[in-house]
């Protein structure tokens, strides 16, 4: 906190709760795409290689 008041001037908690109100929480601010998905698949290899050479 005390780094923060001397980088930025301001209270962290001043800070994060500015964060918050342009739409981002706690952790961070907003996300730099607002429009944006994450998709993480898990496979088993021996599959995945099974699938890709009979093709």
């Amino acid at each position: 906190s005390l780094e923060v008041f001397e980088q930025y001037g301001v209270k962290h908690s001043e800070l994060l709760k500015a964060q918050r109100i342009a739409g981002g929480s706690g952790l961070g601010g907003p996300l730099r795409y607002q429009n944006c998905i994450l998709l993480w698949l898990r496979c088993d290899m021996v599959s995945r290689w099974i699938l890709l050479f009979n093709k």
